[in-house]
């Protein structure tokens, strides 16, 4: 799935994506060893959920998530 970070200044074809404290990343290649995750954007714990789970809900749709600015 295209995700487009809270910047706008990154596109990435992510086939991973997760969050941690409220920052969320998302990978283009899984691993098991080591940690190779783009930091898409940062929001309140709460928050951060709410947007892993708009990004679920379109992965079939074969669209671009931008991220929220807030």
């Amino acid at each position: 799935m295209w995700i487009r970070n809270q910047d706008k200044k990154k596109l990435i074809n992510a086939n991973e994506v997760w969050a941690e404290n409220g920052y969320i990343y998302a990978s283009t290649t899984s691993t098991t060893i080591g940690w190779s995750g783009v930091f898409m954007g940062k929001y309140d714990v709460d928050r951060a959920i709410e947007i892993l789970d708009a990004i679920q809900s379109q992965i079939f749709l074969q669209t671009v998530y931008q991220m929220p600015e807030e």
